[in-house]
């Protein structure tokens, strides 16, 4: 958004956020004209308040739920936890206009849905930058009454139709305003599924939080009438990292020269299909600031596996090696037939020493944001902090 605004587009960003709750770091202070949504995960919220539970299960009592405080309401670097979370809000722009407990749940997806296909509407004219972001389906799982107990997967099946039904939405509204033939469209997710909240990464293994393929791998769609070929795909190593060159190619925008960016213009692979030429070779996985496996081509090499239930390393036992053209599901470790490619691959990942790193904070990170003396917009006690509530709402 911070690159396309200047060069004439409307931006807009729906649904979650979570790069940051205050002022400083909100949508609206990076680019985005427009925010609407919940700046964090939907389970970050009391478990009183229906943040930590799925619908059907009985809600507990503050008492209950624990009372902040203690380890679990830790505030440290990723943030405050557990018992001692704030309740969930709703925000237009950098203001709070509601209080997001169960049943406020149920709704956002079509709220969100609501607020894109006016976003569309209102910017048909012009050129538009959308960023929707569903809460969907992030635990705890809230299908609303149209979708709910209509799928054979459940919950997380419901309420993947329901995003089906949004997706719908988006697509009929730029072809009603006949903008279908100039947009580019693409859906993807942000990581693997969660096996212990219904999903399904067949035939990929592992889950959300892992590193194995499963936690890593994601379907995308692009979607551009006469522009990316139908029926086309592609196995190049592209990331979600790759969206911000991407776009700023087309739209005509400016990359920042004043630091490293980590993403690849992937418009000829969007466009051309398997026939382009793979805009990287090598691809680094990391598990929050740990690197923990590094690919090269179709060689993956585990530096530590994840463990199977917590997705935490287990120490570093042997690298184990898989051929992800021939064993896309990480079940055949071929690292003792192949040590030349082993040693290739810890020198690559020894290379990301000077970068990253290896374990903890590296040289070429750069400084985490932070602001003195943050508050939660909407307090335990339901109080909203004042430069953060809109005039014309009111708080139970």
């Amino acid at each position: 958004a911070e690159l396309l605004k200047p060069v004439g587009y409307a931006t807009a960003c729906i649904g979650k956020w979570h790069l940051g709750d205050q002022r400083e770091f909100l949508p609206t202070a990076q680019g985005f004209d427009t925010y609407f949504g919940i700046p964090y995960s939907n389970d970050m919220g009391p478990a009183a308040e229906g943040a930590k539970s799925n619908p059907g299960q009985p809600l507990p009592t503050r008492a209950a739920a624990g009372a902040p405080g203690g380890s679990a309401a830790a505030n440290d670097e990723v943030g405050i936890r557990g018992s001692g979370q704030p309740p969930l809000p709703l925000l237009e722009d950098d203001k709070v206009i509601g209080r997001v407990r169960a049943e406020e749940q149920f709704t956002v997806t079509r709220q969100y849905t609501a607020r894109a296909v006016e976003f569309i509407r209102d910017h048909k004219s012009g050129p538009f930058f959308l960023y929707l972001p569903h809460t969907a389906v992030h635990f705890p799982l809230y299908p609303s009454d149209d979708f709910r107990g209509k799928s054979p997967n459940g919950l997380i099946g419901d309420w993947a139709e329901e995003v089906d039904w949004s997706v719908g939405q988006v697509l009929d509204a730029l072809r009603e305003h006949e903008l279908d033939d100039n947009t580019l469209v693409i859906f993807t997710s942000d990581n693997g599924g969660a096996l212990n909240h219904g999903s399904n990464n067949h035939p990929l293994r592992g889950s959300k939080a892992q590193t194995f393929e499963g936690g890593i791998r994601v379907c995308t769609v692009a979607w551009w009438p006469g522009k990316v070929p139908a029926d086309t795909s592609t196995d190049a190593i592209t990331t979600m990292m790759d969206i911000l060159p991407t776009f700023a190619k087309l739209a005509g925008a400016e990359v920042p020269s004043d630091r490293k960016i980590d993403g690849v213009d992937i418009w000829p692979v969007l466009a051309g299909g398997a026939e382009a030429t793979p805009p990287r070779n090598d691809f680094f996985y990391f598990r929050g600031l740990d690197l923990q496996a590094v690919r090269q081509g179709p060689w993956k090499l585990h530096l530590a596996l994840p463990d199977a239930a917590r997705g935490a390393p287990k120490g570093r036992p042997r690298p184990q090696l898989f051929h992800l053209g021939d064993d896309i599901g990480e079940q055949r470790d071929v690292a003792a037939a192949n040590p030349d490619v082993v040693t290739k691959l810890q020198k690559l990942a020894q290379s990301m020493s000077d970068d990253l790193g290896l374990e903890g904070i590296g040289p070429g990170c750069r400084a985490i944001g932070r602001v003195s003396h943050a508050q939660p917009l909407i307090h335990l006690d339901g109080t909203v902090r004042a430069d953060a509530v809109a005039k014309v709402t009111k708080f139970p």
